[in-house]
């Protein structure tokens, strides 16, 4: 049997790289991993101190991506400084990143940490819910982070 368009054209290689690059240059542009224990206690040192700034922005979108369920995971198990360290490690720039920061360094005692990283979230120009995709997972952003502002700020 013969296919019903036998002249059909496999995609040209530049559409297959516009698709896998950013994958693959996210993949090598994240942190390193911080398995080693002075590198997870220098990422929650800078969280409590509302040091950590996320600086990757469209290379690590891919990673961050991938992550999300895991970060989703940490979150909803309030398992705060591994969340905080899944954060860091992709480095990704982005409104519901800078909120699990903030919801870290809020459960973990950290107040006015809390409060710089809720506000970078409401700063972020990187955000979760777009007009064409919702990539919240559950967070209803910019409200969450505007209402946990003001909890940090009676604090």
């Amino acid at each position: 049997m013969t296919h019903p368009n036998p002249r059909r054209t496999p995609w040209p290689a530049s559409i297959w790289a516009v698709w896998l690059l950013p994958l693959l240059v996210g993949c090598a542009t994240e942190r390193p991993r911080t398995d080693e224990p002075l590198e997870r206690h220098q990422v929650l040192t800078e969280l409590a101190a509302g040091q950590l700034r996320l600086t990757c922005e469209l290379s690590c979108a891919a990673t961050w991506r991938l992550g999300r369920a895991t970060l989703k995971g940490l979150y909803a198990n309030q398992l705060w400084g591994e969340l905080a360290i899944g954060v860091a490690r992709v480095g990704y720039t982005s409104d519901l990143a800078y909120f699990y920061l903030g919801r870290a360094a809020e459960e973990l005692g950290s107040p006015k940490a809390a409060e710089t990283y809720y506000r970078l979230a409401l700063a972020a120009t990187s955000r979760c819910d777009g007009w064409l995709l919702n990539s919240c997972d559950g967070i209803r952003l910019p409200n969450e982070a505007t209402a946990a502002l003001a909890r940090v700020a009676a604090k």
